[in-house]
């Protein structure tokens, strides 16, 4: 079976920090409606080199494990 892009990310403790960061900056910018390719430069800007698909799928990751 082939596989497209990456393969799945592993994100450190201090990847979280900086995309938690990020996200909670935007959000007390105003109404939350994360445009994930400017996520995804800031953080590279930041030394964290994920693509979309792998920063939404953490997001995801941990929305659900703080629900729980």
């Amino acid at each position: 079976m082939a596989t497209f892009g990456r393969k799945s990310a592993n994100w450190t403790n201090w990847e979280d920090e900086k995309l938690l960061e990020i996200l909670i900056e935007r959000r007390t910018q105003g109404p939350v409606n994360f445009e994930w390719s400017l996520v995804q430069v800031v953080l590279k800007t930041k030394g964290v080199d994920k693509d979309v698909a792998q920063i939404k799928n953490h997001f995801n990751y941990l929305a659900n494990k703080l629900k729980a």
